[in-house]
């Protein structure tokens, strides 16, 4: 089973309902949303987890579990158990992507003007040149989500030149391991993508959660 949660968080977010919902949490994720120093950075962090804590239940899990998290060498959470996950963030967007059969990674990048020049480094020469005729920023958008859903499905992060991996198709390698990419089509404000460690059996729809 593969499941994306979304949410959006409302521009004006009242400090009560935000401590309401904090205290669903388990103590250590409370803290760790509680360190940043802007509301916006606090609420992107909280509905992330909020979003973990519902995809977990779907799965049979309690709270608990979010109590379990552990970090990889590279510093990739996970589970201590058979159940995958990743948390994306963007303008007011947030996902969370869970699965007991596949490895996954997600991205998600709200779409606005940005100095393509800033980023050529990032490309392979075909991409860049993709990018570059685009007029606007579509390309942009797309080839970055992907190539950072695939990075963090590999888990190494940052430390893969994001120019050694060609995005241009439905999958991608990362040293022996190939990634199938998936564009999610939520929002047409936001470019999304989800990598996982093998090709989908089923057309993927991501569920919103409203938070009342």
């Amino acid at each position: 089973m593969l499941t994306v949660l979304f949410c959006h968080i409302p521009a004006a977010f009242p400090e009560q309902r935000f401590k309401e919902y904090l205290n669903l949490l388990p103590e250590n994720h409370q803290n760790h949303v509680t360190k940043f120093r802007y509301s916006k950075d606090r609420n992107l962090r909280l509905f992330g987890k909020l979003l973990l804590l519902e995809g977990v239940k779907k799965y049979g899990y309690t709270e608990a579990l979010l109590s379990r998290i552990k970090y990889t060498p590279f510093n990739k959470p996970y589970l201590d158990t058979d159940l995958s996950f990743n948390i994306t963030h963007s303008g007011n967007m947030v996902l969370c992507a869970l699965s007991d059969s596949y490895e996954l990674g997600i991205d998600v990048e709200a779409i606005k003007p940005i100095s393509k020049e800033d980023f050529s480094g990032v490309w392979t020469k075909s991409e860049h040149s993709l990018i570059m005729k685009d007029e606007k920023y579509n390309w942009f958008y797309r080839l970055w989500t992907r190539k950072e859903a695939v990075i963090k499905a590999d888990g190494k992060g940052l430390s893969i030149p994001l120019k050694s991996i060609n995005v241009l198709g439905n999958t991608a390698v990362v040293g022996n391991r190939i990634w199938h990419i998936t564009e999610l089509k939520i929002d047409a404000n936001y470019s999304v993508h989800i990598a996982t460690d093998k090709a989908l059996s089923t057309p993927l729809k991501p569920e919103e959660v409203l938070f009342n």
